[in-house]
């Protein structure tokens, strides 16, 4: 649980403070969208005994919060930053935060920090990552529309 605690929230939130400094309308945007994107995704996985965290807790919402409110949601606030205010190419910025998404993944299933039951795998989790991406880089695009975001 503390593993979880540090590498999940504490970690991502000291990188998470480097965006704030750039650009704090990230985190009253982005990060809370990604943060309850995350949340939904992963009860709704865990729910369906698709995968499951370790260790387990007595409350199943503490399974993935750390998580949920740190390393996604900082992920999800470093893809904003790097389109929207950095404005780096889509495909590149897609590209690395998938690679390291997943790296990521890789090692916390070779650490046996998340396990997969039978038909989910890390192809599906690739898939569940870009839906989750694209989901908010239209989000991030309305916000651009409305003004919120710089041109």
């Amino acid at each position: 649980m503390y593993f979880n605690f540090f590498a999940g929230l504490i970690l991502p939130c000291l990188f998470g403070i480097y965006i704030y400094r750039k650009a704090p309308v990230i985190l009253l945007t982005a990060y809370i969208f990604t943060a309850l994107l995350s949340v939904s995704f992963n009860q709704l996985g865990m729910q369906s005994g698709l995968w499951k965290v370790v260790p387990k807790p007595e409350v199943i919402l503490f399974e993935s919060l750390f998580l949920d409110l740190g390393y996604f949601a900082v992920f999800g606030a470093f893809f904003t930053y790097f389109l929207y205010f950095k404005k780096w190419k889509r495909v590149y910025v897609y590209g690395a935060i998938l690679l390291l998404m997943n790296g990521f993944e890789l090692i916390a299933l070779y650490m046996e920090k998340v396990l997969y039951s039978a038909p989910w795998n890390v192809y599906y989790t690739f898939f569940t990552y870009l839906a989750c991406m694209i989901t908010v880089d239209s989000y991030g695009y309305v916000l651009k529309k409305l003004r919120v975001y710089p041109y």
